[in-house]
């Protein structure tokens, strides 16, 4: 359960929407690695002005929204090889809930349904007909980063995380800007497009002696829905002891339509 869990957890979203069009192709340069850039202090009038401006062009892209849905293709590898394909069922009420239905996709058979709140998660086992009641606490246990009921919900959404910190510097060239946000327990490199300030790429590294947490996130193919950028195709690279691979394929979604979160165990259902 937790592997698939964790896919979850690790976010994201892809493909083509029915009820989204194209944006104009927008080509990204590569992003450079992280280790490769050399980050400088922000100092001076000039440099706190190029900062602030744009930090106010990516806040201005954070995706707000009262409803979310979507279908979501996942592919997944880790230190094993790579996993069974399963397609997913994502539905989000702000602030409030997520419902999550997990399908294997060569069987097209539901194996996990999962609804989470501010407090606590419910995972039901389809297969075995079992049930586990967990703590919001889980999130981290099996992701092995600290993410809140908000963590989550802007990572599926595809807004940023881990950006309350300090910003202490910004890297720009001819393609990308990246701002280096400093937080209690992680530094996170945040890559964006120069033109319209979208995020195309975020690391996050853990900001601890001997640490060995890090993720890397990846947004492309993005498109217009409701005078909102939706970034269709992600990869989630996770790393610790072991690497988690992922890559998302939402084939649809949708934004602010009514939708119902209702979730009820099966009386024969046993808790484990």
């Amino acid at each position: 359960m937790k592997f698939y869990f964790a896919i979850i957890c690790a976010f994201t979203l892809i493909s083509s929407c029915h009820s989204a069009r194209k944006s104009a192709g927008r080509s990204v340069s590569p992003v450079p690695a992280i280790d490769t850039l050399t980050f400088l202090p922000v100092a001076g009038n000039d440099s706190i002005e190029k900062l602030n401006n744009a930090l106010a062009a990516f806040n201005k892209n954070k995706i707000d929204f009262s409803t979310f849905s979507a279908k979501i293709d996942v592919d997944a590898e880790d230190n094993k090889g790579k996993k069974p394909g399963v397609s997913a069922t994502l539905r989000m009420i702000k602030d409030s809930a997520i419902w999550i239905s997990i399908s294997a996709t060569f069987l097209n058979i539901e194996v996990y349904r999962v609804f989470i709140n501010r407090d606590s998660i419910v995972v039901m086992n389809k297969t075995d007909k079992t049930v586990a009641y967990k703590s919001i606490g889980y999130l981290q246990e099996v992701t092995n980063i600290p993410l809140s009921f908000i963590d989550l919900q802007n990572l599926l959404i595809g807004n940023a995380i881990f950006v309350d910190g300090e910003t202490v510097s910004l890297l720009s060239n001819d393609n990308l800007i990246t701002l280096l946000f400093l937080s209690s327990g992680y530094t996170n490199y945040l890559t964006l497009g120069i033109n319209d300030y979208s995020l195309v790429k975020s690391v996050i590294k853990e900001n601890v002696a001997g640490g060995k947490r890090s993720a890397e996130l990846e947004f492309s193919d993005f498109v217009m829905a409701n005078n909102l950028k939706f970034s269709t195709k992600r990869r989630i690279l996770a790393r610790d002891e072991n690497t988690l691979d992922i890559h998302l394929n939402f084939r649809q979604f949708e934004f602010n339509k009514q939708l119902s979160v209702a979730f009820s165990v099966p009386k024969n259902y046993k808790s484990k």
